[in-house]
């Protein structure tokens, strides 16, 4: 007797994929990036993968308030975070193209993940950067943070899993 193909297989992996996929995006909660000091060879700076995507203004002082702007928008960490959850909601669609493309989106979000330092946008005023985009320029390299890391290997996984998906007949 030939083996009866289950019909929920497919459904299974586009439901881990979309896990995966979900699983990636949440990862731009955690450290992104991480700048480390030249002088003291520790970290100076952290910022959350939301912070690398839109931005981030720090306020201080409680009678008279500053504002330091670090980072400016970045459409590149933006797609990095965003890409994989795209992907993994095209494993649901039945045209095996559309799956194909869902992978290849996890895949080029993965990647895109793990190049996330070079994607930071530091702040600029007039053409210049600001005082505190400076401070963070001066450190000596700019490491992947744990969401950076985490988000690329879900995203990984799941467009290995999307391609396996669509791929197997």
């Amino acid at each position: 007797m030939a083996k009866k193909k289950s019909k929920n297989t497919g459904l299974i992996l586009s439901v881990v994929v979309l896990v995966l996929g979900v699983a990636a995006f949440c990862m731009s909660f955690l450290t992104g990036v991480k700048y480390i000091s030249a002088l003291t060879k520790e970290t100076a700076f952290e910022f959350t993968g939301f912070q690398t995507m839109f931005g981030y203004t720090e306020t201080t002082g409680s009678i008279i308030e500053v504002s330091s702007k670090f980072l400016g928008f970045s459409i590149l960490a933006t797609l990095a975070f965003v890409l994989p959850l795209v992907g993994a909601v095209l494993t649901f669609v039945k045209n095996k193209i559309a799956r194909l493309v869902g992978a290849v989106l996890m895949l080029a979000g993965a990647v895109m993940l793990f190049l996330l330092p070079s994607f930071v946008v530091l702040a600029t005023v007039d053409g210049n950067l600001t005082a505190a985009a400076a401070m963070v320029k001066a450190c000596e390299t700019s490491t992947l943070g744990i969401g950076a890391i985490l988000g690329g290997v879900f995203a990984g996984l799941g467009g290995l899993v999307a391609g396996f998906s669509a791929l197997k007949k």
